[in-house]
C-alpha cells in the first residue's frame, strides 16, 4: 500500500488560494509568461542557484519549457522548469522538474502561482493525465496546498498510463513523490 505524505487539497480551496496570492503579486505588478528561449539562461543560473544538488554545468533540457515569473522590472523572480511525455496510449504526463524563486521574493505566493499556472499552459486535449515532479520532505506541506498528494520519502509512483507504471525515486535531497492528476 502506497503511504501518503500529505493528501492533495480539492480544487476549490487550491483555486481560492492561487487567485488570492495572484490578486496580491498582480497589484505588485507581478506577471507570469510561458518560458521563452532567451529566460532559459537566467532561470538555469536562477535553478543552479538554489536548488541543491544542481551540477553547475546543469541546462534546461531543450525539448522542456515551463512558465517565468516577473517582477514589475521584468527581471525573473521565478520559474517552474518541466517537461512532457506522451504515452502510447496518449496519455500525456509533465514532470515538474523545478520550482525555484528568487530568495527575495519567497513566502510571497509566487512559487504558488507559478505552479498553477503551469497547469493553465495545456489546452483540454492535451491535458496531462498527471503532474509528477519530487520535493523534500518539508515541502510536502506546499506541495499539498498546491493540490498535490505527496508520497513518504522512498515510496514508488505509480503513473496512471496504458499498462501503470511504477518508479523509484533515489535523489537524497528531494526524496519525496508529489502527484496531481487532473
Amino acid at each position: 500500500m502506497t503511504q501518503l505524505l500529505a493528501q492533495g487539497w480539492g480544487f476549490e480551496k487550491v483555486k481560492e488560494r492561487h487567485v488570492r496570492h495572484a490578486a496580491r503579486l498582480l497589484e505588485q505588478g507581478v506577471q507570469w509568461e510561458v518560458m521563452e528561449g532567451h529566460d532559459r539562461p537566467v532561470v538555469e543560473r536562477l535553478v543552479r542557484a538554489n536548488i541543491l544538488g544542481i551540477p553547475t554545468s546543469w541546462t534546461i533540457d531543450p525539448a522542456g519549457g515551463g512558465v517565468v515569473a516577473r517582477d514589475s522590472d521584468g527581471k525573473v523572480i521565478g520559474a517552474v522548469v518541466a517537461g512532457a511525455a506522451r504515452f502510447d496510449d496518449g496519455q500525456v504526463v509533465t514532470f515538474v522538474r523545478h520550482l525555484v524563486v528568487d530568495p527575495a521574493w519567497r513566502g510571497k505566493g509566487v512559487g504558488v502561482v507559478t505552479l498553477g499556472v503551469l497547469h493553465q499552459l495545456f489546452s483540454a486535449e492535451d491535458q496531462p493525465v498527471v503532474f509528477v515532479g519530487n520535493c523534500a520532505p518539508q515541502d510536502a506541506k506546499f506541495y499539498q496546498r498546491s493540490g498535490y498528494t505527496v508520497l513518504q520519502p522512498g515510496e514508488q509512483l505509480i503513473l496512471p498510463v496504458g499498462t501503470p507504471i511504477a518508479i523509484g525515486l533515489s535523489s537524497q535531497p528531494y526524496p519525496c513523490w508529489f502527484f496531481r492528476t487532473r
